[in-house]
């Protein structure tokens, strides 16, 4: 296993570590010279990127490598080399009101929390993760108590504005990463919404589709006006094609309130072509209701979901999804956080890309042969 020995006394980490310390002795890696990334390591030794970056730990534990933010691991003059400790970064996610279910945040936003984790250590960063409402008193103290140790600060699903001013009042740099809510106040790193879902919709009118439902919560969110916004202008431009497009919204962000209104809606007899939902969750609600209403899909009513969550497996028929590129987002994101450590009068930036659909068996596949 690429030099490693599974009956060694010494860790996967340690055999890595000693690996690379022979050669760093050796000069066959000299000083100042870039070493593996703790994925690349994973890659190169068959194993996980946490067995890297143990190893990684190690040697800079030895004094043998210096870890620079946003650069990566170097190997050092061992006589001269100060250990310097990383950051900690704070990864917040918005909870707005506090009225949507801690397991549904984390099902929507866990991808992101899991890409952190995984770039956190390429860019200098251990992060600290919490769910925060601005309006509960406890999770804000919470959140309060959080600012007094963090360097720098993702919020993710921004809705509360106070947030970023609280973190920014201690001098702490922000990066709002896919806001409800956006302000100038802040860097903004997102999905360009409009143009992401005017493609997945203009994608299902190619594909035959002539009547859709856009299934959302109608509060006036800056990212769910852009949703309907870029289904809206995908439609118009097929006008006079008698395509139809007409909303299904439901009134809180819980399953409860998806499936009370997918059946309520489905009892009116509606009988789209396709429901596009703004969040997996609704999308696999709409599946079932489907299936208890003797409703095939995709068969009879086909379902795209948003975000491309763990969830789209596991129902059945598998849920078609827009992908959000989490990992890019949080690439950028940490970027941003240290460009904002090296220069805190930038002025602020606003970066997004565009999500792309992820088809299983909930869309009928007409590129199939």
């Amino acid at each position: 296993m690429n030099g490693l020995e599974k009956k060694s006394k010494l860790t996967l980490q340690q055999q890595i570590a000693e690996q690379l310390e022979i050669q760093i002795t050796s000069g066959e890696l000299q000083v100042g010279q870039r070493l593996p990334s703790m994925r690349a390591l994973g890659r190169q030794y068959d194993v996980s990127h946490e067995t890297g970056k143990g190893a990684i730990n190690i040697l800079q534990e030895k004094g043998l490598v210096e870890i620079i933010p946003s650069k990566g691991a170097f190997v050092v003059n061992s006589q001269k080399q100060e250990i310097t400790s990383h950051g900690l970064i704070g990864v917040v996610i918005d909870n707005g009101e506090g009225t949507t279910p801690k397991d549904q945040l984390h099902i929507l936003f866990g991808n992101i929390l899991t890409a952190v984790h995984d770039l956190a250590d390429e860019f200098g960063w251990h992060p600290v993760s919490s769910y925060v409402s601005y309006t509960d008193l406890q999770s804000r103290a919470q959140y309060l108590e959080m600012l007094k140790k963090i360097d720098g600060l993702i919020i993710v699903n921004l809705i509360d504005v106070e947030l970023i001013r609280l973190a920014q009042s201690r001098d702490i740099p922000v990066v709002a990463l896919m806001p409800a809510t956006i302000e100038d106040l802040v860097d903004v790193v997102g999905i360009d919404y409009i143009r992401t879902y005017f493609l997945a919709t203009q994608e299902l009118i190619e594909r035959g589709c002539r009547h859709i439902t856009y299934m959302d919560n109608p509060k006036p969110f800056d990212a769910a006006k852009r949703r309907w916004l870029g289904v809206k202008q995908a439609v118009a431009q097929y006008d006079g094609d008698d395509i139809i497009l007409d909303r299904l919204d439901v009134t809180a962000w819980t399953m409860g309130k998806y499936q009370e209104a997918v059946e309520a809606w489905l009892k009116e007899g509606n009988r789209p072509d396709v429901i596009i939902s703004a969040n997996d969750h609704m999308g696999v609600v709409a599946l079932n209701e489907l299936q208890r209403a003797g409703i095939r899909s995709p068969e009879e009513i086909m379902v795209l979901g948003s975000r491309n969550t763990s969830v789209c497996e596991l129902s059945h028929p598998t849920l078609s999804s827009i992908d959000f590129n989490y990992e890019k987002l949080v690439e950028i994101a940490l970027k941003r956080i240290n460009e904002r450590i090296q220069n805190r009068k930038e002025v602020n930036m606003r970066i997004s890309i565009n999500g792309h659909i992820v088809f299983r068996d909930s869309i009928i596949d007409t590129n199939r042969d």
